[in-house]
C-alpha cells in the first residue's frame, strides 16, 4: 500500500481514509493556527483576547477540514480551496476575527508578521519532515510539532530582536504627560536597567528629571522631591497630607547598582503618552518619580522608560499622529512649555 495523508492506496487504487488521523491532524493544525495568530500577537504588540485567538485558529481549522474532504472527493471544489487567492482570502479573515478593527497601516504590519511566521515554522517543518521520517512515507504530525516549535521560539525571540534593534539606534521617546489638563512633552530614553514599580499597586515608574516638570507640577512638590531626596521622609509625607493633589502623590523605594537605597517623590499623571514611528501609545496605569539628579548631562533625554512599560503601553492599539493645525497647535504648545 502508498501511504497519502492520512489515508492509503490498496493494490485496487481504492483510496482508504483513516478518519481518527485526520481528526488528529485537524486538531494539531487548530493548534498550529492559534499559536500562529498568538505568535503574530506577541511579534507586532498588538493585543488580543484569547476568544478571538481561538475564534480565529477555529475558522482556520474549518477551512483544513474543508480543504481535506475535497482533496479526498467528498466535496467538490478542491481546485477552488487549493487557490492562493482563497488561503489569502482565509488568512486576512483569520486576522480580522483575530484583530480587527486596525488602521490600513497596522494591518499591513500584522499581515507582513504573519506570513513572514508563517513561512518559517512551514518551513522548518517541512524541513524536520522530511528529514526525520524519510521522503517515501513523511509523518506530518511531527512536521506540525516541529513547526509548533518553531513559532514559540520566533514568538520568544521576536520581542528581543526589537529590543536589540532598538538599542543599536539609541532608542529614544517623545513623552507627552498630561497632568489636570495640562500637557509637557519630553525626551525619554528607553532604558533596561529601569524595572522600577510602584510597590502599593505594582504600576511601572517612569523617572523623570524634576527640573523638567516645574512647569507641570506645584512648587511644592518640586521642594518635597529635594527635601526626599536628602532623607527627610518623615516630614515629606506629612507635607504630602496637606496638599490639593495629596490622592495623586506617593513615596517610591529604589535601590541603584552601587548606591545605598534611597527614594523618590512620584505621582500619578492623568495620561502618558509614548510617540513611536508616528503612533501613539497611551498608557495611565504608571506613576512618575521625580529624580533630583540630572539623568543626562547633556539634556538630550530628560526621562528613563522601562522596557516593561513600553510593551504594556504598545499592547493596547495605537493610534496615528493627527497631521492637523489643532495637533500642531499643542505639540508647538508643549514643546513651548518643555524648553520656555
Amino acid at each position: 500500500m502508498m501511504k497519502r495523508n492520512g489515508g492509503e492506496l490498496n493494490l485496487d487504487g481504492a483510496l482508504v481514509f483513516y478518519v481518527d488521523e485526520q481528526l488528529l491532524l485537524a486538531l494539531a493544525n487548530g493548534i498550529l493556527d492559534y499559536l500562529l495568530l498568538w505568535a503574530t500577537a506577541a511579534v507586532t504588540r498588538i493585543s488580543s483576547s484569547r476568544w478571538r485567538l481561538a475564534l480565529g485558529a477555529v475558522f482556520g481549522t474549518i477551512y483544513y477540514i474543508f480543504y481535506v474532504l475535497a482533496l479526498y472527493g467528498f466535496i467538490p471544489h478542491y481546485g477552488l480551496l487549493g487557490m492562493w487567492a482563497t488561503l489569502l482570502g482565509i488568512s486576512l479573515t483569520m486576522l480580522l476575527i483575530t484583530f480587527a478593527p486596525l488602521p490600513w497601516g497596522k494591518l499591513r504590519m500584522v499581515l507582513s508578521h504573519f506570513y513572514l511566521i508563517s513561512f518559517i515554522s512551514a518551513g522548518t517543518g517541512l524541513a524536520g519532515m522530511h528529514l526525520l521520517s524519510g521522503p517515501r512515507e513523511p509523518n506530518q504530525l511531527l512536521g506540525l510539532s516541529i513547526s509548533i516549535i518553531s513559532l514559540l521560539l520566533t514568538a520568544q525571540l521576536g520581542w528581543s530582536v526589537l529590543q536589540r534593534r532598538s538599542w543599536r539606534q539609541g532608542l529614544q521617546l517623545e513623552t507627552d504627560i498630561t497632568l489636570d489638563g495640562k500637557t509637557m512633552r519630553i525626551t525619554t530614553l528607553l532604558d533596561t536597567g529601569n524595572q522600577l514599580r510602584e510597590p502599593l499597586l505594582g504600576a511601572p515608574v517612569i523617572i523623570v528629571d524634576h527640573h523638567a516638570l516645574y512647569r507641570l507640577l506645584p512648587r511644592e512638590v518640586i521642594e518635597l522631591a529635594e527635601q526626599v531626596d536628602a532623607g527627610d521622609i518623615g516630614p515629606v509625607y506629612d507635607a504630602m497630607q496637606s496638599l490639593s493633589c495629596k490622592n495623586r502623590l506617593c513615596i517610591i523605594p529604589y535601590h541603584s547598582l552601587g548606591s545605598t537605597k534611597g527614594f523618590m517623590v512620584g505621582f500619578r499623571p492623568d495620561v502618558v503618552t509614548l510617540w513611536l514611528d508616528n503612533q501613539a501609545y497611551s498608557i495611565t496605569h504608571c506613576v512618575i518619580a521625580l529624580a533630583t539628579h540630572k539623568l543626562d548631562p547633556g539634556r538630550v533625554y530628560r526621562g528613563l522608560i522601562g522596557t516593561h512599560l513600553l510593551e504594556e503601553a504598545m499592547s493596547v492599539h495605537p493610534m496615528s499622529r493627527p497631521d492637523t493645525a489643532d495637533q500642531r497647535q499643542r505639540e508647538e504648545s508643549a514643546h513651548a512649555i518643555t524648553h520656555g
